[in-house]
């Protein structure tokens, strides 16, 4: 008996050994060495510091707190910043910002050094979000996950907006979730609650704009579509986000798209038929990979149902109907659907979708007629037509692709690919009284607006957000061609030339020729215009360099050669033929 209590007391000890020396192999893994503190508004916020790809570490501080208010929390038995041991509670006034000086501390009995940069944002809100689980790797390993926890926002000047739990946060988007490694995510509240001021709600969106290395592009959009009165534009604003006391970069802090009273404000849905609805317009096989409600119209658009949720058969079919029944119209040469004998202004609201159109192609999106593409119906509204809008994902637009020239439309094009037929826009552009539409809200309208966008408004943009926009070029463009004052540049140089160019089309009348380009045997179209009777300037020959035995220029469909140097007077379509082409 003694033997076995003496047994089982070794067997304890070793167990409570190797648990220890496992915490000490854990901790020389893993140290921290301290953590700094940042009070405002009576709450207390910890912010750890990270470590770039560079080897140094950073401490990414949020704006609306005092720098020499920031205090320390050590955690090592010893650390010191430019020989300087760090104490608790001691500020980091005693270090200057944006300044790298020699950082080193022990842990555990081993010495870690290296080099540490203090930097802060300004202006700029600030969001705490902490899971249950207090780490994002159930998040971030699919983006259907989700998880729970807490959330503390700031307003700019540190004031208190809103603490409380989270009842879900996962991940969100397409592209932006997949491929970039800052990602996007939606946050929905365990109640509904007024974030900076932009109206009662459960659901939110945090865009991450990974592609977008300006920041600006979605918010420009989302203001621009407000000022010219385009109906429930979505309201943002950024924020700093730190997931798990841990810096995530500049975000924008939107609402949701979905029916409500600070939403679109139309009639709640309900089981009956003639019910209110939003729906998107997005690629079929992304809506077939995810298993989504949608309807497809005879032309192969697919439309989601983003609201009712649990839309039942009727009403899918419903909804059918009356977006086959603009199609039909649109598409008509007359603009009558034969079917139910409507002209299309009486099926659409013709100045939602002349707007939306033009913010498509103001802005150019490389989405325009393709993807989240919103409209709804409130079946309460005295019209009962379909309404264009809200704007929605400008990540990729203001000619951010090389490929994509300012000279040429975009939204008004017949196939978004060899495999997306996106008729809409094209047709209504065809459209005399569309089109006089078109040009007259340009120049009434869309132009004033512009002039104050480049010369009032995107200065500001800039200056609000360029400290927070240098901290997340640190974090997330390290080491990368990507800059913020380089991406700013960029924007004003696009704007200054689509404003040019849009003037010569609808202003001065200047005929032009669309050219459309097929860059390789997956149908991926680049659009050219290009005035009448002039030559096309270049071709994207640089995008297909990579792609084996590329032969020259044809005329689609043809063997014949095309010549660059020959003049255009009216629209062609072009392919790149490959040595492999049959």
């Amino acid at each position: 008996m003694k033997n076995r209590i003496v047994i089982i007391i070794i067997t304890v000890l070793l167990l409570a050994v190797g648990v220890y020396f496992a915490g000490i192999q854990i901790k020389e893994e893993n140290p921290v060495a301290f953590r700094v503190e940042v009070t405002s508004d009576g709450h207390t916020e910890h912010i750890d510091y990270w470590q770039g790809p560079d080897g140094c570490f950073y401490v990414f501080l949020p704006g609306y707190v005092a720098y020499e208010d920031v205090k320390f929390d050590v955690r090592a038995s010893k650390a010191f910043i430019d020989g300087e041991e760090l104490k608790d509670g001691m500020s980091c006034a005693a270090f200057e910002k944006n300044c790298f000086y020699d950082f080193s501390y022990r842990s555990w009995g081993k010495i870690y050094t290296g080099q540490i940069q203090f930097m802060q944002s300004a202006n700029i809100a600030t969001m705490y979000i902490g899971t249950d689980s207090g780490s994002m790797d159930h998040i971030h390993q699919l983006k259907g996950n989700e998880e729970s926890g807490n959330m503390v926002l700031y307003e700019a000047d540190g004031q208190l907006n809103y603490s409380g739990r989270i009842d879900s946060m996962n991940g969100r988007g397409n592209d932006t979730w997949g491929n970039y490694e800052k990602k996007p995510y939606s946050v929905k509240l365990d109640n509904a609650a007024d974030l900076l001021q932009m109206g009662e709600a459960e659901k939110w969106i945090l865009l991450a704009n990974a592609s977008d290395p300006s920041n600006m592009n979605n918010k420009i959009v989302y203001d621009f579509a407000e000022r010219i009165d385009l109906a429930y534009s979505p309201d943002s604003e950024w924020v700093d986000l730190y997931l798990n006391n841990e810096y995530m970069g500049l975000y924008l802090l939107c609402e949701r798209i979905e029916i409500g009273e600070s939403r679109v404000d139309i009639t709640p849905t309900s089981e009956a038929l003639d019910s209110s609805y939003i729906v998107s317009q997005e690629l079929r096989e992304r809506l077939v990979e995810k298993a989504n409600t949608y309807v497809l119209t005879e032309s192969g658009i697919a439309l989601r149902i983003q609201e009712p949720v649990n839309v039942s058969g009727l009403q899918m079919n419903e909804i059918a109907l009356k977006f086959q029944a603009a199609e039909r119209a649109i598409c008509a040469e007359n603009g009558i659907d034969p079917q139910t004998g409507l002209h299309y202004e009486n099926i659409i609201d013709v100045d939602s979708w002349v707007k939306k159109y033009l913010i498509e192609e103001l802005f150019m999106n490389i989405d325009a007629g393709s993807g989240s593409q919103y409209y709804y119906y409130d079946s309460q509204s005295a019209d009962m037509k379909l309404y264009a809008g809200p704007v929605w994902d400008f990540d990729h637009s203001m000619a951010e692709l090389d490929i994509m020239q300012p000279e040429t439309l975009i939204a008004n094009r017949e196939y978004s690919d060899s495999e997306h037929y996106t008729p809409w826009y094209h047709e209504l552009y065809r459209k005399e009284d569309f089109y006089n539409e078109v040009v007259d809200v340009y120049e009434e309208t869309i132009l004033p607006e512009l002039e104050y966008l480049q010369s009032e408004k995107l200065p500001v943009y800039v200056e609000h957000i360029r400290s927070s926009a240098y901290m997340n070029q640190c974090r997330w463009y390290m080491n990368t061609a990507e800059n913020f004052d380089t991406a700013t540049d960029d924007i004003y140089a696009f704007l200054n030339r689509r404003e040019a160019f849009l003037n010569r089309l609808w202003i001065e009348e200047k005929e032009h020729c669309m050219v459309r380009v097929n860059t390789s045997g997956k149908g991926f179209y680049i659009y050219y215009t290009v005035p009448k009777g002039e030559c096309i300037k270049e071709l994207p020959e640089e995008q297909i360099a990579d792609q084996t035995g590329f032969v020259g220029w044809y005329f689609e469909g043809t063997e014949t050669v095309f010549d660059i140097t020959e003049p255009i007077n009216e629209d062609i379509y072009i392919y790149a033929k490959l040595e492999n082409d049959k």
